[in-house]
């Protein structure tokens, strides 16, 4: 377990090492960090292994070009079949893909930790840019074996605030 956890700092490190040389090369943008809060809906428990279906979580994020950033969160995924809460750890590098001032499609991959085990995590979705340091955004989430054997399939809607 150890050894997963180490390798997967490394990775993430080798991560944020890349993005930062892509950051001192891209141009300046505005806002470059966010906050933001999402409400998810977990569909596609296969196994029905976790009891509640509503989820929430927090993230923090950094926009190194207009469409490359890095992406941390952490959120509660539901309660198992003992009752216990199914919470993750997340980062992710993210790619955007802005389609006109207002609308940006996203994508994301990255890992997450549960239960003490390094899994991988994917994200899509897109964006809505309400005003400058406002954003609403849905996506759909896929968290690898997020519970047991279990993987979660999640839908989400949530706002960002920049500054």
């Amino acid at each position: 377990m150890k050894s997963e956890r180490l390798l997967m700092i490394k990775v993430i490190n080798l991560i944020v090492l890349i993005l930062l040389t892509f950051s001192s090369k891209a141009e300046n943008t505005n806002n470059n960090f966010y906050v933001g809060s999402s409400l998810h809906y977990n569909v596609n428990d296969r196994d029905h292994n976790l009891t509640d279906s509503q989820s929430v979580s927090l993230r923090a994020g950094y926009l190194f070009t207009l469409n490359l950033g890095i992406e941390s969160g952490y959120g509660s995924y539901g309660r198992n079949l003992n009752g216990n809460n199914v919470y993750a750890y997340q980062f992710r590098g993210i790619y955007l893909y802005h389609l006109d001032s207002d609308f940006t499609l996203y994508t994301g991959i990255g890992g997450y930790i549960y239960d003490t085990e390094i899994n991988p995590t994917a994200v899509i979705g897109v964006k809505k840019q309400l005003d400058k340091k406002i954003s609403t955004q849905f996506s759909y989430e896929y968290f690898y074996k997020g519970y047991g054997d279990d993987d979660i399939y999640s839908l989400s809607m949530g706002i960002n605030f920049y500054f």
